[in-house]
């Protein structure tokens, strides 16, 4: 990827998450649609993640758990 993809990719990224992340708004099903296909592109892909990326992978999913076992209301 050429530097200048990759900041076009980051630029929409960027974009993108601030859209998603508004703090007036809540979390939007397309993102809990994401965490669902990133999960099975995850699970499908699990025999091709390097440890560095097992790492992250762990870490946010601590995280999410995290998030998921919080009290609400």
């Amino acid at each position: 990827m050429t530097s200048r993809v990759l900041k076009r990719t980051l630029a929409r990224e960027a974009q993108m998450t601030t859209q998603l992340w508004n703090p007036d708004s809540r979390l939007t099903p397309p993102a809990l649609l994401d965490l669902e296909r990133i999960a099975w592109v995850a699970e499908l892909r699990a025999d091709e993640l390097t440890d560095e990326e097992r790492r992250v992978l762990a870490n946010v999913a601590r995280r999410l758990q995290r998030v998921a076992d919080a009290p609400y209301g």
